[in-house]
């Protein structure tokens, strides 16, 4: 018998493979009022007023809320308090399904969260005892606004907002959605996984999508929908330089194979011990077959890359392990490696 590597049987059954982003989620914030002067200058300087102090942030904070509690009423949209515990991605996909339109807003939540926060302290003069307001440091609970929303580039994703001053907010956007809606624009023939591709009539093109989310493509999103949003500066304060810039917090990327017909002889199939683990990875899927096409579970990742078959016992130099898929299929087989 011809010794055949697990890598190459793996490789030769390869019917996609693709690379890109999977998640991302980036900080977006003002620059200026980050700091304790900062602040000041914003109040003092930019503000015209004598003592900045935490009682001039309230409004600010208020007047934003009224904003997006008023933009709710007038687009119909549900403001949603999520429960502790409450998993708000799956909020997002019960209303993504009633949801009709190519892009637009889908619905508003608010959560609590401890955050940092500027608060203003009264110190003495050391000299003559007169008091005055000092901004420090501190952390509170604070009330969150997730405007969760479809782009017609880019598909869901949603902004968070702080209803506190300088009112940072975060990004998260997913990159197969985005790859998804370009396909579908260039008209481009793929069948779509929850969360990846299962097939493509032609992966040179979706390599070239996914390659094409830049970072000026992100960057286009985040501004166009500040625009469409109530803004929590006003334009008095944009025109002064008071604009939000993001910066990336965390990116999931991901190189995803599928994999099809992939050969199985009877030494693998039935030779102790794997056989045991392959019927605890066959049964993974409705019913226990001679071949991994099919089941829920990914391919075995190698341990050590010399691993092979020969005519007596595999090698024990494997690493099994099983996930559940996103979306099961009969068709291939895909897995996909996380970095």
């Amino acid at each position: 018998m011809i010794a055949q590597s697990v890598a190459k049987i793996l490789a030769d059954a390869v019917t996609l493979s693709v690379e890109g982003v999977d998640r991302m989620y980036l900080n977006v914030y003002v620059p200026r009022p980050q700091t304790e002067q900062g602040i000041v200058w914003f109040f003092r300087e930019h503000g015209g007023q004598p003592l900045p102090s935490a009682a001039l942030m309230s409004p600010l904070g208020r007047r934003f809320v009224a904003a997006l509690e008023t933009y709710a009423a007038e687009h119909g949209l549900r403001l949603v308090q999520f429960r502790k515990g409450q998993r708000k991605d799956e909020v997002m996909a019960e209303h993504l399904r009633k949801f009709g339109q190519d892009e637009g807003a889908v619905f508003i939540g608010k959560a609590q969260a401890k955050t940092p926060v500027l608060r203003t302290e009264k110190r003495r003069n050391p000299r003559n005892g007169q008091p005055y307001p000092w901004i420090v440091r501190s952390t509170a609970m604070v009330n969150h606004y997730y405007v969760y929303a479809v782009d017609r580039d880019f598909g869901p994703f949603f902004l968070k907002f702080c209803s506190d001053f300088p009112f940072n907010a975060k990004l998260y956007l997913n990159g197969h959605e985005y790859a998804k809606r370009q396909r579908a624009r260039k008209g481009i023939a793929f069948e779509a996984l929850d969360n990846g591709v299962l097939s493509c009539a032609d992966p040179g093109r979706l390599q070239q999508i996914c390659d094409g989310l830049s970072a000026q493509k992100i960057d286009g999103l985040l501004r166009k929908w500040l625009r469409l949003l109530p803004h929590p500066f006003t334009g008095a304060d944009r025109k002064a330089g008071y604009r939000p810039c993001s910066r990336k917090r965390s990116c999931r990327s991901h190189r995803q194979r599928t994999r099809s017909n992939i050969p199985m002889t009877g030494q693998f199939l039935h030779h102790s011990p794997w056989s045991s683990l392959l019927d605890v990875w066959s049964g993974l899927a409705d019913s226990v077959t001679p071949s991994l096409s099919g089941t829920t579970a990914f391919p075995p990742t190698f341990r050590k890359p010399s691993a092979c078959f020969t005519g007596g016992a595999p090698l024990p130099y494997l690493d099994w392990r099983i996930y559940p898929l996103a979306q099961p299929s009969d068709k291939s087989h895909l897995s996909r490696f996380k970095r």
